[in-house]
């Protein structure tokens, strides 16, 4: 199973496969819908993070980062972060979609299905748990970030 984190998937779930005690056989492991939450994760971890530290690498001159990507792709500056708020929302649809999937396919085995929920619940606890730490961390420094009245977060780019 490693193989498939390392070679198409990156790296952001893998301890979660390696300390992982629950048997989901290949065949669930290397399906269309589990490609699509382990990519599609991996893109809302990794795109959280260009978010928050854009400016910590813009005040560095080191940008390695997805804004800078899109807009020299062609994409104007204006429509950049909502065209990766749409890719995001999209993202977490897929997951969402693929999840039913996956238990839909499952459903007949109960120990199977359960098996499959709790490891992709520990894949979405896995992303909000990055997003949530991203957030709190002096990494980002509190200069680059702030919050609505509602809790909604503002990062002024």
């Amino acid at each position: 199973m490693l193989g498939f984190v390392r070679g198409q998937f990156g790296l952001v779930f893998l301890l979660l496969e390696i300390f992982s005690t629950i048997p989901i056989p290949d065949w669930v492991f290397y399906s269309p819908e589990m490609r699509t939450i382990w990519k599609d994760g991996n893109f809302l971890v990794t795109v959280y993070n260009d978010i928050l530290s854009f400016k910590k690498e813009l005040a560095t001159d080191f940008l390695i980062n997805i804004i800078p990507i899109l807009y020299f792709s062609g994409i104007p500056w204006d429509e950049v972060m909502p065209t990766i708020g749409d890719n995001m929302e999209a993202a977490a649809q897929r997951i969402d979609e693929a999840t039913r999937k996956l238990i839909g396919i499952t459903h007949n085995n109960s120990e199977l299905k359960k098996a499959v929920v709790q490891f992709i619940d520990g894949i979405e606890i896995s992303i909000a748990g990055n997003i949530g730490y991203s957030i709190c961390t002096k990494r980002y420094s509190s200069r680059f970030k702030s919050f609505n009245e509602d809790g909604a977060l503002v990062i002024q780019l």
